[in-house]
Formats: C-alpha cells, sequence, structure tokens
C-alpha cells in the first residue's frame, strides 16, 4: 500500500511538472489592441449680464451678486475611423456636479494585425462645432501588441506611443516627444475614470 501511494505521488508530481512546462496561449494573442487614453483640461465658459433692480430687490443682502452668470454647457463626443468602417462616436461625460472636471477619455478597440489607417477627432459640440484634437495616421501593429494614442506632453495634440517607443525610451514615433506623466495626474485620471464609468448611461455609443 506504501510503495503504491509513492507511485500515485510521483506520476502526479511528474504530471504537474510537465503541465508547467507547457506553452500558454492567452485568449486573443492574434489580435492587437488601439487605446486612446488622456485627459484634458477644458476652460470653461460663461455668459453674464447684470441683474436688474428688481432682481436685486428680491434678494437677500448678502446674496445680492451684481451678475448673474450660467455655464455654456456642451456635449463632447470621441469620433473615431478606422480604415474603411463607418465612424465610431462615442459620448463623452466630464466629472463633477457641475460639469466643470476635466476631460479623460478611455477607449479600447481590438484590431487585427496589420497596417491601419486610423483618423481620431475630439470634438465639442455646441452652438458651433469645434474640434479640440484630431489625429490623422497610419499605424502598423504586431499580434498582442498594444498601441496608444494620446496627447502630448504639452497636451495640444494626439500622438502615437507602441511599445517600440517604451523600449526606445519613452519616446513618441509621432511627435518626437519624451512622455512625461506626473503619478498624481495618473492617480487623478483613474480615479476619474471609475466615476466616469459607474452608470453605463454615461457613455452613449452611435454607429
Amino acid at each position: 500500500m506504501k510503495v503504491g501511494w509513492i507511485l500515485c505521488s510521483a506520476a502526479a508530481a511528474l504530471a504537474i511538472a510537465a503541465l508547467a512546462r507547457a506553452p500558454w496561449i492567452p485568449a486573443g494573442h492574434e489580435q492587437a489592441w488601439l487605446r486612446f487614453s488622456w485627459r484634458m483640461n477644458l476652460v470653461a465658459t460663461e455668459a453674464c449680464r447684470p441683474r436688474t433692480d428688481a432682481e436685486l430687490a428680491e434678494l437677500p443682502v448678502h446674496m445680492r451678486t451684481p451678475e448673474v452668470c450660467t455655464s455654456d454647457l456642451a456635449d463632447y463626443f470621441l469620433v473615431l475611423r478606422i480604415d474603411t468602417a463607418s465612424a465610431d462616436t462615442v459620448a463623452l461625460v466630464r466629472g463633477g456636479v457641475k460639469g466643470d472636471r476635466p476631460l479623460f477619455v478611455l477607449e479600447e478597440r481590438r484590431i487585427r494585425p496589420g497596417t491601419h489607417d486610423v483618423q481620431v477627432e475630439l470634438v465639442r459640440a455646441a452652438a458651433a462645432r469645434t474640434v479640440l484634437a484630431s489625429l490623422d495616421t497610419r499605424i502598423t501593429v504586431r499580434s498582442g501588441e498594444i498601441v496608444l494614442i494620446t496627447l502630448d506632453r504639452d497636451g495640444d495634440r494626439l500622438m502615437v506611443r507602441s511599445a517600440d517607443d517604451v523600449r526606445a525610451g519613452g519616446t513618441s514615433a509621432a511627435a518626437g516627444q519624451p512622455n512625461r506623466r506626473d503619478h498624481d495626474d495618473d492617480a487623478e485620471h483613474r480615479a476619474e475614470t471609475r466615476e466616469q464609468r459607474g452608470p453605463a448611461a454615461q457613455r452613449k455609443h452611435f454607429r
């Protein structure tokens, strides 16, 4: 009996060792990913007018501000075009109760390895349509690779970063500038993203 237990234990140990040496191929390894991730500070615009005498008379003394100001609320959209596919428009929501916090973009698309034409627009839709940032480029990705589209360090234009850029020391292939991210900004980015991705209704996709 004891010899049988020893043989069984030895066989189990050999099986575990063989399984440990077996190659592991993760799901989706034949795909690549295109990630859109950045933070943009936006200046809030307000329309102000002087209060009338009647309005001032109806208010308590401590609330008699000389002007009435209303925020010019706008809608923000991320418009993505990959190769010949139709435009994919994602509605974005700014954080904060008044919608006056920085705008965070965090999207990801699975693509096939190879060369792709990519067009990106960040649009502000209010009284007029304004393109805040745009990029029209061609990328080449390998299986399992993640290509990042983000803002440059000055925060005024979009750029492409790939794994090769990171290995080369963090230099953008598109902008040719080092990508320096402050740890505090990254932490705030993650916190704001969790806040925005709460209710499912906050993110709407239109095709």
